[in-house]
């Protein structure tokens, strides 16, 4: 009876599928391994049962996945064909060999997959130190296909390019644009601008070879071309997430995409330090508390020793969002932390602790010019804030 249903549910198109339909077969693929006797998955998919018949396919659930306009309906089969493949390292390989060739083939199935992979928790169930261990090599193959990768990020570019198409086309759609969808059945705006930032995660974890690449096409994505503000702190939130340790990567801890402290320099750096890249008149609280983070980790080693502020990566950031932003928020935070760092610069100065206090003066002075407004006025709070610390 079990190996006739299995056929039956097969005959039915993807796109026909119920979610109490796709309950059913999950519950018959389960049911059917188990009356086999042994472990689910435990001998290959499609083989034949006691009574030489097919007796369960997971191409059903992948179908659906790749196939199905209904969102709840993949978001089931995702955890569906997930649960029954996660106790089985060879078939969770296969799937992510299926994953990529579907990327290359069909664009439109991208944050489908990519949701799968990510439910899967690819990178940390399949990563080992075991170099024969079953799926390592089909996840490092993944994560080095540049072709992959690269499709992935430029459905993710024109994705985003034809959402601002559209509210600029409708303006009042930005009212609800977390819950926009372009068509029917296709996953809300929120949800695939996360989804694309969980991807960068463990790919630039994974393979640094690719994060350069990644970072600019996310960074033109979520910043330079954002939708709004609250598209662009998506962005700031998956800089600041951080990650407990994995095989993945072999330091204690890493903070958003980078496992190392120069990585998180040269991001300061090229980024979130660079006026060119980061508008200093638009900074959110979100970014500025981003590119704070950023700041104290990248110069963590020079904070313990005698330094000169003005050699620190991003201190003219700082006095520019100190002097320039329009948040009030930005202002007090960059105000905070510029007395901060000169106040440390003087506890840490080994000889004469005159000479940091004139530093900070002359440089404070030096940038009360410019045509900006207001620009001596806020020097001298600083100075005043400075003096009274």
């Amino acid at each position: 009876m079990l190996a006739a249903l299995g056929k039956e549910l097969m005959k039915i198109p993807s796109r026909d599928f119920t979610e109490p339909l796709i309950s059913f077969a999950k519950e018959h693929v389960i049911t059917a391994t188990r009356l086999q006797g042994s472990p689910l998955l435990s001998q290959r998919v499609g083989t034949e049962g006691d009574s030489g018949e097919q007796i369960y396919n997971l191409d059903l659930f992948w179908n659906v996945i790749c196939d199905s306009p209904n969102d709840s309906l993949r978001d089931l089969s995702t955890a569906s064909l997930c649960l029954i493949i996660s106790q089985n390292d060879t078939y969770k390989s296969e799937f992510i060999q299926k994953a990529g060739m579907c990327i290359l083939s069909q664009p439109a199935s991208i944050p489908a997959v990519v949701r799968f992979l990510l439910k899967l928790d690819f990178a940390k169930s399949l990563v080992s130190t075991k170099a024969d261990e079953p799926g390592t090599e089909k996840l490092d193959a993944f994560l080095k296909d540049n072709n992959v990768i690269h499709s992935v990020f430029s459905h993710c570019t024109e994705y985003h390019r034809r959402v601002a198409d559209v509210i600029k086309s409708h303006p009042d759609l930005r009212r609800d644009l977390p819950n926009l969808c372009i068509h029917p059945g296709e996953m809300r705006f929120a949800d695939q601008s996360r989804l694309y930032l969980d991807l960068v995660l463990y790919v630039c974890l994974a393979n640094s070879g690719t994060a350069g690449e990644i970072l600019a096409l996310t960074w033109d994505c979520y910043y330079q071309n954002a939708i709004a503000e609250e598209h662009m702190n998506l962005l700031f939130d998956m800089l600041m997430q951080e990650s407990e340790p994995s095989l993945l990567v072999s330091t204690p801890k890493s903070i958003g995409p980078f496992a190392s402290p120069s990585a998180v320099q040269g991001f300061l750096a090229k980024y979130l330090a660079d006026e060119t890249k980061m508008a200093v008149d638009k900074a959110s609280a979100s970014a500025y508390h981003c590119f704070e983070r950023y700041f104290r980790l990248a110069n963590e080693d020079l904070f313990k020793r005698a330094f000169v502020p003005e050699n620190l990566t991003g201190t003219a950031m700082l006095w520019k969002l100190a002097l320039e932003t329009r948040n009030e928020l930005v202002e007090a935070g960059a105000m905070d932390q510029l007395v901060r760092i000169y106040k440390d610069s003087i506890r840490n100065a080994s000889e004469d602790k005159r000479q940091p206090v004139e530093d900070f003066i002359r440089v404070a002075l030096s940038r009360a010019g410019g045509e900006k407004a207001g620009r001596i006025l806020k020097v001298l709070d600083i100075l005043e804030v400075f003096i009274g610390a």
